[in-house]
């Protein structure tokens, strides 16, 4: 187990400044449901009421921002690639098997040369069968 260290010094009734091994950060509490905690991540926003809490983190540098976003392009394009599945899943199904089946009888012979080309000219076909019907 690690070695962690925390500290909270109450700078007045609702400021409360928290000193541990990853950094000092400022709590705000404006009541029993709310707070705001400046850190060195950013500005987290906190809202709860019994056992149920909403956390929001906005963060100062752009990288963060950056992460977040690439993240949401990457769920942005597992949809599409749903959507296209659901759309023509046959066209989809029969690529996937002569993809494997190109895969399996290359590692099977160690031969690459024909099997890329069948694969190669399966890709083609396909990419075109789906812009088409967009």
């Amino acid at each position: 187990m690690g070695l962690t260290f925390r500290k909270s010094i109450n700078l007045g009734k609702h400021i409360k400044l928290n000193l541990s091994k990853r950094g000092p950060s400022l709590s705000v509490h404006g009541s029993k449901r709310g707070s705001i905690n400046f850190n060195k991540q950013g500005m987290r926003t906190t809202i709860g009421y019994g056992g149920l809490q909403y956390r929001k983190q906005v963060p100062w540098n752009k990288a963060e921002s950056k992460r977040q976003l690439k993240s949401l392009k990457k769920q942005e394009q597992n949809r599409e690639l749903k959507k296209t599945f659901s759309k023509y899943p046959f066209a989809v199904s029969i690529y996937f098997i002569i993809t494997f089946a190109c895969m399996f009888i290359t590692f099977y012979t160690f031969t690459f040369k024909k099997e890329f080309i069948v694969w190669l000219i399966s890709t083609i076909i396909y990419l075109g069968y789906i812009t088409n019907k967009k």
